[in-house]
């Protein structure tokens, strides 16, 4: 099955910068945090939403930091948020993490600066979700769209 980018997103802080080239599907694009992170706390939460769910049981990112920072990534999945990534953003190569199967709708991601008070950049080229392969007979309803498969 294919990758697929978020549709939209939402930052509640406004505090992102240029997020649709996070979902744009073009690796030399990006969006960036641009507040500055105080040594030992976190970024505020870009949102990064799909026009509906998904079955999904993985993710990756392209990111680049300029210092040593972590990265935070929630998925909304099932109606719970899930922790399924915090560590190493890489530095501009693809970053997979997989997760146990569900149904996922967003994706909510924030940094985390680990060292140095002074303002570094940390870019998001691209973030996108596995969609797992619907198996025939699988039914979805969400009170708006029904779905079934086979």
């Amino acid at each position: 099955m294919p990758w697929v980018s978020p549709s939209s997103h939402v930052d509640e802080a406004g505090l992102w910068w240029e997020e649709p080239n996070i979902y744009d599907k073009d690796i030399n694009t990006r969006g960036r945090d641009s507040e500055g992170i105080y040594v030992c706390n976190y970024g505020s939460f870009l949102r990064l939403l799909l026009t509906a769910g998904i079955q999904c049981n993985k993710l990756r990112f392209m990111v680049y930091a300029t210092n040593k920072a972590s990265i935070d990534i929630d998925v909304l999945k099932d109606g719970v948020w899930t922790d399924v990534y915090y560590g190493d953003p890489g530095t501009g190569d693809w970053v997979e993490v997989e997760f146990p199967e569900g149904e996922v709708t967003e994706a909510r991601i924030r940094f985390h600066e680990d060292s140095d008070p002074v303002h570094h950049d940390r870019y998001v080229y691209e973030f996108q979700f596995w969609q797992v392969e619907v198996p025939v007979g699988y039914q979805y309803s969400d009170g708006l769209v029904s779905v079934q498969v086979g």
